[in-house]
């Protein structure tokens, strides 16, 4: 919106202000949202690393503490992937808008109409069909998808499965995908921060 036009900003009057405010609050939402999941991060790190423990060494186990240990490993994990989701899915319409409707055709209008009638999964689709996201990419985002709606709808059955796939790399997963989709932004508009080992 704000593109340099001969070498100066445009003039006051052929700003679009209405958009410009709606788009300073969605950045100042995702800014917030990115934070509080970097800071969640460190959480679900020391959560997986506990999960990890219990389903391989079991004998070496604080039983005094093992109940409280495992709700907040638990409580950790989940909420890490609940705010990746929300994270991973304002990148994935923000970039569909951005890269598939026409920079003529841009309004607010059209960012409400395009935002509301389509779900995640038409954005990706879009995403995927325009080939802005390969197959490689696209299959890590419904892993992370799938990841988090077993944490969401049923805790107990989504840990027992992840024990045979390691918390650990499902979080280095959802960390690759917000890292690559991150890529695809326009010039950091979102301005999310990067994660610490990207």
């Amino acid at each position: 919106m704000l593109e340099e036009t001969n070498g100066s900003l445009p003039e006051v009057d052929d700003l679009d202000w209405e958009e410009l405010i709606e788009d300073l609050f969605e950045f100042a939402d995702l800014y917030l949202l990115s934070k509080e999941l970097n800071e969640t991060k460190e959480r679900a790190e020391e959560a997986a690393e506990t999960l990890e423990q219990l389903y391989s060494s079991p004998s070496e186990i604080d039983l005094e503490n093992f109940y409280a240990d495992v709700f907040q490993a638990k409580r950790n994990f989940t909420v890490y992937f609940l705010l990746t989701n929300e994270v991973i899915e304002e990148l994935v319409v923000n970039i569909a808008y951005s890269e598939i409707v026409d920079p003529n055709r841009k309004s607010s209008a059209v960012k409400d109409t395009f935002t509301n009638q389509l779900n995640f999964w038409n954005h990706l689709e879009l995403l995927h069909d325009a080939e802005i996201i390969d197959d490689g990419l696209k299959g890590e985002i419904t892993q992370v998808r799938k990841t988090r709606n077993q944490m969401a709808h049923g805790l107990e059955s989504a840990m027992s499965e992840l024990s045979s796939r390691k918390p650990t790399k499902e979080i280095e997963r959802a960390e690759r995908v917000k890292d690559r989709l991150e890529d695809l932004t326009d010039d950091d508009f979102l301005g999310l921060p990067n994660s610490p080992d990207s």
